[in-house]
């Protein structure tokens, strides 16, 4: 299995299973060492593991990742996005800061605010 890992010049790669000798904590960060003496730590900021994704995901906050591709609709009044086309309570949703939200605005058009449609 391979295992997702930063190594010391900060990129990301993916480690074979069978190619690690020890896990060890060292201080906050996990150290992986190989059988070749090389070591490479477990990807444990969301910064960290936004490099093993692909282009259209970006990083909204400290704790999420989404694809932006992916959003059809967005509530400008929740700061939340949606991957549905149709909107219900048990959408999957994603809360952007500020920055990020004028940038799907902008992207996806006041057309896409679904903010008006909910029954309050």
């Amino acid at each position: 299995m391979d295992l997702p890992a930063i190594s010391h010049d900060g990129s990301p790669v993916l480690l074979d299973e069978s190619d690690i000798f020890s896990v060890r904590l060292l201080g906050r960060r996990i150290v992986m060492t190989t059988v070749t003496n090389e070591e490479y730590y477990w990807p444990l900021s969301i910064d960290d593991v936004s490099m093993f994704f692909g282009p259209g995901f970006e990083i909204s906050d400290r704790k999420n990742i989404f694809n932006a591709e992916k959003i059809k609709n967005y509530d400008s009044s929740k700061g939340a996005v949606y991957s549905d086309e149709v909107v219900t309570n048990k959408s999957a949703s994603v809360a952007l800061n500020d920055t990020k939200m004028r940038e799907i605005k902008r992207k996806l058009g006041k057309e896409k605010d679904i903010a008006s449609d909910w029954e309050y």
